[in-house]
């Protein structure tokens, strides 16, 4: 079975609110054409999504390694 990925542009972070008890958190987004987007994420994905973040940013700014 091919699953199929779903792409999103958005423009502008409009807010977070912590819903579901605690455990989702909702984030709305705009969209390039004025829309709005909400995405449910649950708190274990943002720690996760947290973690990669700060892994991926801190390794564009090292320096190249020299051989």
């Amino acid at each position: 079975m091919q699953t199929r990925s779903a792409v999103l542009s958005v423009s502008e972070l409009k807010g977070v609110e912590v819903i579901d008890g605690g455990d989702t958190l909702a984030v709305r987004f705009e969209t390039p054409d004025g829309g709005e987007l909400a995405l449910l994420v649950p708190q274990r994905t943002v720690a996760t999504l947290t973690q990669e973040l700060a892994v991926g940013l801190a390794a564009r700014r090292e320096p190249p390694r020299e051989s």
